[in-house]
């Protein structure tokens, strides 16, 4: 499957679960929601695409180092946050499931 593909539906998962369109997530504000929204969205790119950093950067408006260090961050939360995790969790088996069936 293309990487295209792939960041279609991580982006389609991520409006349904954040209710945030595509313009948001690239959008530079750092209101809590959205940043979750965007680094969930990066972390899950890395883990399910061939796309370097630098080319997810681009697909949020970011630079590979700040797709580095989101990385990170998602780390922390799935490691100390139960509903971050149960919701990043549901949203990686469902982008798994739609990708295997594609």
């Amino acid at each position: 499957m293309n990487n295209n593909t792939i960041a279609s539906i991580i982006f389609y998962e991520i409006r349904n679960e954040y209710g945030l369109s595509i313009s948001h997530i690239r959008n530079k504000t750092r209101i809590s929601y959205v940043r979750e929204a965007r680094q969930v969205f990066t972390q899950l790119m890395r883990e399910h695409s061939s796309m370097t950093t630098t080319e997810i950067g681009r697909l949020v408006n970011r630079d590979h180092s700040t797709v580095v260090a989101t990385t990170k961050a998602v780390g922390r939360e799935l490691d100390t946050n139960k509903v971050y995790r149960n919701r990043y969790s549901k949203m990686k088996f469902n982008i798994e499931s739609k990708i295997n069936n594609v």
